[in-house]
């Protein structure tokens, strides 16, 4: 069974514990994040058996620039998560502009 996790930052301790818990539960898990960290620091620190796919974006503050860059980052994460897996059992969603990638 595949799980495809889907953050629209760089996953930060508490994403990465959950990330750990669902290898338990599936065969697969596929991470899919932009670069974004707002700030944080938040360092992608690879998890052994997780396939991840870091799509880079800015950490712009402005809203204008965030809302036409997310658009531009949703069609190209889509892309990336149609070309790479196959037979999902279960998509897990952390930030909202992930949502539309995984009506897709």
């Amino acid at each position: 069974m595949k799980c495809v996790v889907l953050s629209s930052t760089v996953p930060d301790p508490r994403m990465l514990k959950r990330i750990r818990s669902l290898k338990k539960l599936f065969s697969e898990i596929y991470l899919f994040f932009w670069s974004r960290t707002h700030g944080n620091g938040s360092v992608y620190n690879e998890i052994q058996g997780v396939h991840h796919f870091e799509i880079l974006s800015t950490d712009t503050p402005n809203l204008i620039h965030r809302f036409f860059e997310n658009k531009k980052l949703i069609r190209k994460t889509i892309d990336i998560v149609m070309e790479n897996v196959k037979d999902i059992s279960l998509i897990y969603v952390n930030g909202v502009e992930m949502l539309e990638v995984a009506k897709c």
